[in-house]
């Protein structure tokens, strides 16, 4: 006869880290760390990771993926604004600072943009060597990240200089054509 040791898993040797912990915007996917010293342990259900909304009950997708040196990569995506619980449990015991608090701000939404400036007039006459000037403002429109281009003749760039004002979410936008002709301008949020 011989002795065999089984051990439980023990919750407090797990860990968890990265932003998706304390924050996330929605639309967005958010990520996280889970750390655990094993493999194996979303096989056969010993860690288990939920997102759920605290007043809206919203029960949030979850992909998890195991790398097998004992890290598991989490992420997940909110899709309404307001407070949310993370709860992970290794073993069915909270991991230390599970349940993780996190509010959900709102994602970027490109129609409460508006734009407007003395270049988008219809009547607008622009020359070549003088900035093309108008604002982007983006107060209404959640959290996101302003981009614009300018596509002219033949594949050509225009510069473009983007720049926040004093009013919150207001960006002036300076484009600078490098050749005469037509541009296709591009503003994304």
């Amino acid at each position: 006869p011989f002795l065999v040791a089984i051990m439980g898993f023990d919750s407090n040797i797990c860990s968890a880290t990265g932003t998706g912990l304390q924050e996330a915007i929605t639309g967005i996917p958010s990520q996280f760390v889970v750390i655990a010293k094993q493999s194996g342990l979303l096989d056969d259900g010993t860690l288990v990771v939920k997102v759920n909304g605290v007043i809206n009950q919203e029960e949030c997708k979850v992909r998890a993926r195991d790398n097998k040196n004992g890290s598991y990569n989490i992420a997940y995506m909110t899709q309404t604004p307001g407070a949310y619980l993370i709860t992970i449990t290794a073993a069915g015991k909270h991991i230390p600072g599970s349940p993780f608090r996190l509010t959900a701000q709102p994602g970027p939404e490109a129609d409460k943009c508006t734009m407007f400036g003395p270049a988008l007039q219809p009547d607008a006459i622009l020359t070549i060597g003088k900035p093309i000037d108008f604002s982007v403002d983006t107060s209404a429109a959640g959290t996101g990240e302003l981009t614009v281009k300018a596509v002219g003749p033949g594949g050509a760039y225009a510069r473009v200089f983007i720049a926040k004002t004093s009013k919150h979410g207001v960006h002036d936008i300076k484009l600078d054509p490098v050749r005469h002709g037509k541009y296709r301008v591009s503003v994304k949020w």
